[in-house]
């Protein structure tokens, strides 16, 4: 009986310490995307709410990067989104090396918010547009944890 108790003890302890280990960053992903000659790639987050009076005016930092197709990092930023605001990162078809067409994807990291767990909310959307009118070609506003939950507004290709 005291082995009994005693595997149930261990087993508990690991399940307490299970649900209260909380994830360094939260990673989404968007995309992929086809780019080509003449045009660029932005990755974009927005961090909804509302700024301080009305709310905490909670400010959310990130890591966002356009990837190329083998997951190397063309361009990344790390950034500091505050309420209702819109920030970016562009390749163009040069920085991507794109003579013809390559795939992109942007992946975005999230850190932790401290000791209660929690990630602020970014919606992200990655677009093409054509360099010289500046004229969107498609966007991808579908996002996906790293453990595959849509995390925003569903894929919208023009």
């Amino acid at each position: 009986m005291t082995k009994f108790a005693l595997l149930f003890a261990v087993l508990m302890s690991t399940a307490l310490v299970a649900q209260t280990t909380t994830p360094l960053a939260e990673i989404l992903v968007v995309g992929p995307l086809g780019l080509s000659t003449g045009q660029t790639a932005r990755l974009s987050v927005l961090a909804p709410g509302l700024a301080a009076p009305y709310a905490t005016g909670a400010r959310c930092p990130a890591s966002i990067a356009i990837l190329d197709s083998d997951g190397n990092a063309l361009k990344a930023e790390s950034v500091v989104v505050n309420p209702n605001q819109t920030l970016w990162v562009d390749v163009t078809d040069v920085e991507a090396g794109a003579s013809s067409r390559v795939q992109l994807s942007g992946k975005i990291s999230i850190p932790s918010s401290g000791a209660g767990g929690g990630f602020c909310t970014l919606v992200p959307t990655l677009e093409v547009f054509d360099t010289a009118t500046g004229k969107t070609t498609a966007i991808v506003g579908n996002a996906f944890t790293t453990g595959g939950t849509a995390r925003s507004a569903p894929t919208n290709i023009r």
